[in-house]
């Protein structure tokens, strides 16, 4: 993987924004995003996922609702297309 270092300044702004950073070189010109990742980091979890979405999936892993597979649900949804 290759990774670009950020200054301590520039990974304090990434940081506090909350959103997506435009990442710019020095003429101006587009080079990519950066994500601000402390959340994700400080819960150790991982694709983003926060410490409620893992509550409320356990919630529903427990519960006696019905469960699907995704194949179940992939032909619900083709079956839907062809009405």
């Amino acid at each position: 993987m290759v990774y670009v270092v950020l200054t301590d300044e520039q990974a304090r702004v990434v940081r506090s924004t909350g959103v997506r950073v435009e990442l710019r070189d020095a003429s101006g010109r587009f080079v990519g995003y950066a994500e601000q990742a402390v959340a994700r980091d400080a819960e150790n979890l991982p694709y983003g996922f926060t410490a409620e979405d893992i509550r409320l999936a356990k919630q529903r892993m427990n519960s006696d609702g019905p469960r699907l597979s995704t194949k179940q649900i992939l032909e619900h949804l083709q079956s839907l297309e062809q009405e």
